[in-house]
């Protein structure tokens, strides 16, 4: 869940707590503002199906009558996504240097995770 996602990216694993540096550096990237661009947009075309929740017809809903905008949006974030991810584990800042500890502290996990 998205708490606990947050809580992954805090120094200590602290609830509220400051964001490491790893995701700092992410939050600055090309790739990672791309995607949170494109996550803004899916999310502006995807709106209309709120509408969902409230539709008492047998009738099919409006919104869902062209299905493969829905998996092209899909397959568009999982691209941005892969892109994101090739992109910090190209950046020399975010590798660890030798054997440092657990899978926690090592930044492209981190970013995975």
């Amino acid at each position: 869940n998205l708490a606990a996602m947050e809580t992954s990216m805090a120094e200590g694993f602290e609830d509220r707590g400051m964001k490491i540096d790893v995701m700092n550096k992410l939050l600055r990237t090309p790739g990672f503002i791309r995607l949170a661009d494109l996550i803004g947009e899916d999310l502006q075309t995807v709106q209309p199906l709120v509408g969902v929740f409230v539709h008492e017809t047998v009738d099919r809903f409006p919104a869902l009558v062209d299905a493969s905008m829905l998996k092209g949006l899909s397959q568009e974030a999982k691209q941005a996504q892969e892109a994101a991810i090739a992109e910090v584990a190209k950046n020399p800042a975010l590798r660890t240097k030798g054997v440092e500890g657990s899978l926690e502290s090592d930044p492209l996990c981190q970013v995975c995770m």
